[in-house]
């Protein structure tokens, strides 16, 4: 009777053990998954090279004012540029682990274009306050963005155009559910559904084996933060919108796959009739060098390989300082970008 009380005893130990490292691993994975893909501070610009900094702008051409909009109880960092006094308005949307200046290039040359732009840090990126759970929230921050223009006596009587990229293109396709009056949206590199995307990319920070036995657990982590946010697909609210939609999809990209996680594999399940599409191949047919020419990406990979072979930050930092030309290496793909106008320009 003893013998049988110590053997009962041993094995609800053990299933109590394997219990608790079970539900610490689901809580562990997640922790990992957040903070890693959803949590950004700034670089280090000293050792960071291409047009990312506000400082390597010219601030007299490129002149923004900086804001903080509110998203849901979070002070979220905004910038505009409106020294065009442009009737048209484009609101960029930026990729995951990004913030707004990565993409000031871009900027740059939508200005040079006759454009406004505005620009946010998400949820929990660079100053923006509080914390991401996911992919959802750059619909609630992109929802209250909007919600500021649309009240806004300099703003909400423009013409708005949406362009989003990665995680931000998965905003501007989503934010379609939503009562805005969005002129156009040119989606590049979106991912389709959030559910999918994060458990995917989950597999570049944790093992594979941890996102199997765990993936339920990170998918209802979504829900309770963002209910049905947490799976609504952005080629359902593209269909079932009328809004003129720019669909831009890598053929080679690494990040969300072509027949895997993307927008544009739903080209045929969609049925909105002022959507068009561009696959990009080549060299620029990858995550991030679709949004280079094709100069800048070997430029980089010249940078790039030049950093490796530096092992102090003085060293670093001189050659980011002295040598590196950082337009040339942020050189935005100007073929992309027009495209992008000329589809904008017929709404």
């Amino acid at each position: 009777m003893k013998k049988r009380t110590k053997i009962i005893i041993i094995i609800s130990s053990v299933v109590v053990g394997v219990t608790v490292v079970y539900f610490s691993s689901l809580a562990i994975t997640a922790e990992v998954l957040f903070s890693r893909l959803f949590q950004y501070a700034r670089p280090d610009y000293n050792i960071t090279p291409g047009v990312i900094n506000i400082n390597r702008v010219d601030q007299q051409t490129y002149t923004r004012e900086t804001f903080k909009v509110d998203s849901n109880g979070n002070k979220t960092s905004t910038y505009l540029y409106n020294q065009n006094n442009s009737d048209n308005l484009i609101i960029f949307s930026t990729g995951v682990h990004t913030g707004a200046d990565d993409y000031l290039s871009w900027f740059c040359s939508f200005i040079d274009k006759g454009y406004s732009v505005l620009s946010y840090d998400y949820t929990g990126t660079f100053e923006s306050e509080g914390v991401s759970y996911g992919f959802s929230q750059g619909i609630v921050d992109l929802d209250n963005i909007l919600t500021y223009v649309e009240n806004d006596s300099l703003l909400k009587n423009k013409n708005i155009y949406l362009l989003g990229y990665s995680m931000g293109a998965y905003s501007s396709s989503c934010i379609l559910s939503k009562n805005h009056n969005i002129k156009a949206v040119a989606s590049i590199s979106g991912i389709n559904q959030a559910e999918e995307s994060i458990l995917l990319m989950s597999e570049m920070y944790v093992p594979k084996f941890l996102v199997d036995t765990t993936g339920w657990y990170v998918r209802n982590y979504q829900r309770n933060h963002y209910g049905e946010l947490s799976y609504i697909e952005a080629s359902k609210t593209i269909s079932e919108s009328n809004v003129p939609t720019y669909i831009i999809q890598g053929e080679e990209d690494s990040l969300v796959k072509l027949e895997y996680s993307s927008i544009y594999k739903h080209a045929e399940e969609i049925k909105n009739p002022n959507v068009e599409y561009e696959l990009i191949k080549g060299p620029r047919g990858d995550h991030i060098p679709i949004l280079f020419s094709e100069e800048a990406i070997n430029y980089q990979k010249e940078v790039n390989e030049h950093l490796n072979s530096l092992s102090t930050y003085e060293d670093i930092s001189a050659y980011i300082a002295n040598d590196v030309d950082h337009y040339k290496y942020s050189e935005p793909n100007l073929e992309l970008m027009n495209n992008i106008i000329d589809f904008y320009t017929k709404y």
